[in-house]
């Protein structure tokens, strides 16, 4: 499993279908695979593994003031973006949206969103 996590949001922005998204406190993607096992016949073995299928998962936490309108579409494009990359993942939906209200903190909205397919390129 892979994860990209932003260490500083100044090197960053994060776009949602080119709309940009402001009051973003972290961001966390990870990266899953779905492997078929190949076994021989009468072994407990494998002998190999052949990657099925990919999945993204992204965790935004975000002041309560982002509109959220903008993960409302069936499907979006999430973009990464910093000085040398951009990390685009495709075909995205809201998996959940949580509120989380602490009395000593600064109450925050956590979404988790998951994708089929990611892209990077030089940018």
């Amino acid at each position: 499993m892979n994860t990209l996590r932003i260490l500083r949001g100044t090197d960053i922005s994060i776009y949602v279908d080119d709309i940009l998204l402001c009051f973003v406190i972290s961001f966390v993607a990870k990266e899953s695979q779905e492997v078929y096992r190949i076994e021989e016949f009468l072994s407990d073995t494998a002998v190999d593994t052949v990657t099925m299928r990919k999945t993204y998962e992204m965790t935004i936490t975000a002041l309560t003031h982002l509109d959220d309108s903008v993960f409302d579409k069936e499907k979006f494009t999430l973009s990464v973006r910093d000085h040398n990359m951009v990390y685009e993942y495709i075909n995205c939906r809201l998996k959940s949206k949580k509120r989380d209200a602490d009395s000593h903190k600064p109450i925050v909205d956590v979404y988790t969103i998951v994708a089929t397919d990611m892209r990077t390129t030089e940018g």
